[in-house]
């Protein structure tokens, strides 16, 4: 499961509640609910920022899942001035697995390094390397807001999440996102060929999820475009469309 729960920054309006005091009562609630969702060596990841990371880490002592490490990698930020403090510049990614994880899947996204690709002692002349470090300063985990008009405030890199996916799933499997915003773990599970469970409770971003995935060839061929005109290879080519084209549940 990819998860984007709040991030308990103390911003509330009539609907949406993001304060500490509401994410520090319904995380322990939510991970409850992860536990009892996901299969024995699931592996679940759990978006969050700086400020909540002692929460998260404490609630998950009590909550049955194995706690596994924690990715790290930069984020956009708002270039908001913080006086007498540092950005927040990083976003964080809890890794758990329910009981004993299952193996994480070989995929081709981090290259060996040239010194140890030519090493004498290499015995293997890999071009990937399947030994994954903890910081991927390759990749943001956000979308730029200047770059592109933003479906939702928060809204995740699609390629981060295909990642992530292509990792811990087989192709046909079950991703479950119970905080799926503007439907970007939906759209990356459909892109790497996986069925999705995503939930959202704003009526207003159901919308835009669904209207996202319905026309997610012509949103693959932007990101690309987008790419390429910065000279970035697009390392997930071989999508195709499901025979079927359904492939999730959006609720």
């Amino acid at each position: 499961s990819d998860l984007d729960p709040p991030y308990g920054v103390n911003y509330k309006n009539d609907f949406y509640n993001d304060s500490a005091d509401f994410v520090k009562i319904e995380s322990i609630k939510w991970l409850a609910e992860f536990y009892r969702t996901l299969k024995n060596g699931s592996h679940c990841y759990i978006f969050t920022g700086t400020k909540s990371l002692n929460l998260w880490l404490t609630n998950i002592e009590n909550s049955g899942f194995e706690f596994k490490n924690i990715i790290n990698m930069p984020s956009y930020c708002n270039g908001q001035y913080l006086k007498n403090n540092f950005y927040y510049r990083t976003e964080h990614i809890l890794f758990l697995s329910k009981g004993k994880a299952k193996n994480l899947n070989k995929v081709d996204f981090i290259k060996t390094s040239d010194s140890w690709l030519n090493d004498k002692r290499n015995n293997k002349k890999q071009e990937f390397t399947y030994s994954y470090p903890n910081f991927w300063d390759f990749i943001f985990a956000n979308e730029k807001a200047n770059t592109k008009k933003l479906l939702h405030p928060n809204q995740k890199n699609v390629k981060l999440l295909e990642i992530l996916i292509k990792l811990s799933t087989q192709e046909g499997e079950i991703v479950l996102d119970t905080f799926v915003g503007s439907g970007t773990t939906a759209l990356a599970s459909i892109q790497t060929n996986r069925n999705f469970l995503a939930c959202e409770r704003d009526k207003g971003y159901v919308k835009i999820a669904n209207d996202r995935l319905e026309n997610w060839q012509q949103d693959l061929l932007r990101q690309k475009e987008w790419l390429e005109k910065r000279g970035v290879n697009d390392f997930f080519d071989d999508i195709e469309m499901p025979k079927d084209g359904k492939q999730g549940t959006l609720i």
